[in-house]
Order: C-alpha cells, then sequence, then structure tokens
C-alpha cells in the first residue's frame, strides 16, 4: 500500500481565501469504488489481499514466530443467501487473478456480466459444468467443474489486522467458504441457531481440518461481542461494501481482476417475479424508486420492523 506523505505548508489545511467560506468541489472519491478486502488461502495459510497487496498472517511472537497463524478469528456480517458459482477451465489456480471463464451470484444462471461467448449455459441446473464428474480430482474422487461457494461479507478481529497491517482493518473482507465447507458450515450454523446465537452476536474461530488433505474449514463459537462491538457489526453489516462483498460472484476487489461499478444497497429489497401480480404483500409497500434492470417489475421494501428482523435472515 503506497504511503502518502503530505508536502511542506500542508500541515495546517489552510487554503486560499476564495476555496473558504462554503466552497464545495466534487470529491475525487465519488464514482470509484475502492476495492473490498479478500480473505484468500494459499495451501492451508491465510491471507489478507488488501489495496493491492497480500498480507500473509504470520505468528510474530515466541517461539512460533514467522509461522503461519492457525486460525482466524472473524464475526460474521452477512451472508449471501445462496450459493454462488464459479467456473475455472482446469479449475482455479490457487493465487491466479484472473477472472472465471463463468459465473453465478444465485446457482440458478449465469450473471449478466459473464460475456455471451463464455457463458456455459442459459442455467446453472442443465449446464455441463454443474454435473458431477464434470471434473475428476486427483484422487480420482467425480466432482463439479463449477465450483459452489458461500459469499460472506465478515468483519476480521481488529488485533489481528493491527498487527498484519499496523492498524485495525475497519471495514468489511470477503470470506469465500468453499464447497467441501459447506456441510460443516451449515451444521454448526444451526447448531448454534437452536442455542439461539446468531453469527453475528459472537466472534468465530475459523481453522483447518487437519484430518483431510484439502481446504475444509472447522468453526468455533469464541467471544461474545459487546454492545459497541454489536453496534459496529451491524453498521458494517448495513454496509453498501457488505452488499457488495456477497452480490458479486465474479470476485471484483482485488480477488480476481477489475474493480466493478458501483453497486445500489438494495439488501432490503425484495424483487417481484415477472409472473407475479405487481401486489404489495403484508408487511410491505411499493418502492417508488424504477427498477432500472426491469421497469415492469416493481420493487417492495419492509414496511417497518426492527434490526432483528433483519438479523434473522443472516443464516441464509
Amino acid at each position: 500500500m503506497t504511503d502518502y506523505v503530505l508536502p511542506k505548508g500542508f500541515e495546517n489545511g489552510e487554503v486560499a481565501e476564495p476555496f473558504r467560506d462554503g466552497f464545495e468541489m466534487e470529491s475525487g472519491t465519488e464514482g470509484i469504488e475502492a476495492s473490498y478486502p479478500v480473505i484468500k488461502i494459499l495451501g492451508k495459510v491465510w491471507s489478507l489481499q488488501y489495496r493491492g497487496n497480500n498480507y500473509p498472517f504470520m505468528q510474530t511472537e515466541g517461539d512460533e514466530a514467522g509461522n503461519p497463524i492457525g486460525t482466524l478469528r472473524v464475526c460474521f456480517l452477512k451472508l449471501a443467501k445462496t450459493k454462488a458459482k464459479t467456473y475455472y477451465p482446469g479449475g482455479y489456480k490457487q493465487g491466479s487473478r484472473d477472472k472465471p471463464m463463468c459465473w453465478s451470484s444465485d446457482a440458478v444462471k449465469p450473471d449478466l456480466t459473464v460475456p455471451p461467448d463464455t457463458r456455459q449455459s442459459d442455467l446453472c441446473a442443465t449446464c455441463p459444468q454443474n454435473k458431477v464428474g464434470s471434473k475428476i480430482t486427483d484422487d480420482g474422487k467425480a466432482i463439479r467443474a463449477c465450483a459452489d461457494h458461500k459469499r460472506v461479507a465478515v468483519y476480521i478481529d481488529p488485533k489481528m489486522t493491527e498487527k498484519l497491517l499496523g492498524f485495525p482493518l475497519s471495514e468489511p473482507a470477503l470470506l469465500r467458504i468453499p464447497a467441501a465447507s459447506l456441510n460443516e458450515f451449515h451444521n454448526w450454523s444451526a447448531f448454534m441457531e437452536r442455542a439461539k446465537y446468531r453469527l453475528i452476536t459472537f466472534i468465530t474461530k475459523i481453522r483447518f481440518d487437519p484430518s483431510v488433505p484439502y481446504q475444509k474449514f472447522l468453526f468455533e463459537a469464541s467471544d461474545k461481542l459487546t454492545a459497541a462491538e454489536a453496534a459496529l457489526a451491524i453498521e458494517l453489516r448495513e454496509s453498501p461494501m457488505a452488499q457488495r462483498i456477497i452480490g458479486d460472484a465474479s470476485g471484483g476487489g482485488d480477488e480476481h481482476y477489475a474493480l466493478p461499478g458501483p453497486a445500489p444497497d438494495e439488501s432490503n429489497v425484495v424483487k417481484l417475479n415477472p409472473a407475479q401480480k405487481a401486489i404489495a404483500p403484508p408487511g410491505t409497500r411499493i418502492n417508488p424508486n424504477i427498477n432500472k434492470a426491469n421497469p415492469t417489475v416493481p420493487d417492495l421494501v419492509p414496511a417497518g420492523g426492527a434490526i432483528d428482523a433483519e438479523i434473522d435472515g443472516l443464516m441464509g
């Protein structure tokens, strides 16, 4: 990350008199979305891709200094409600920043941003790359060439990022839960939900299963969030960056290739199927804003409710 330094004479923020007293100018940040942080894995080593640089999570103290940190501590902020899918011919190569050939944010159909000449099928259900046996692993196991994963916006324990970056990271990061970990994640999430704990209410420790050679996550509940931490978690959960993280299956940010364009925050929007009548179900109202993607389909937004109703959907 570039270290910027103010030149001499810029220390006090003073400007020429005509620029004072309410003069306004467009900000250089307007219309440009910053790339979001991405938690990456090489082998069984955690790292953070941030602003174009890769920072491995390494031990810095004691006899273990220089060794990879085996456990990641995060708070789950927001989860995509469906699995996402990405297809790389020959499989994804670790460390590669090439974009996938085809991808889907909802595992139903390719995203509109997939180029027509690389789209593998009109529907994921009928796609040849989505059939078991379309790829054979090195140990002879038949799997799907188009890989499933769950996109999650997380807040990394600030004590970890402060050691890693020199400052605590105060923004959401992307964590992709790979196909081999989805059943484990489902079962553990259900266990915590039965105990009346939503994932956003505590810190989760994530480590690799040592009994298998591939990347399979194991999850464990750790500390509950304090009131101040909870307020921050809710604020980050509702941020546009968290929405971008769970809705951009092609990669985005530093994960694969280019920055996606600004995305509207539609976390509270329920879209009608075109076949349905334009009638607002109970508890909702029709959004007066036009759905530009399909002007004939109205948007519905909740008519009311507290943040608890939002968190109820966290488990996907």
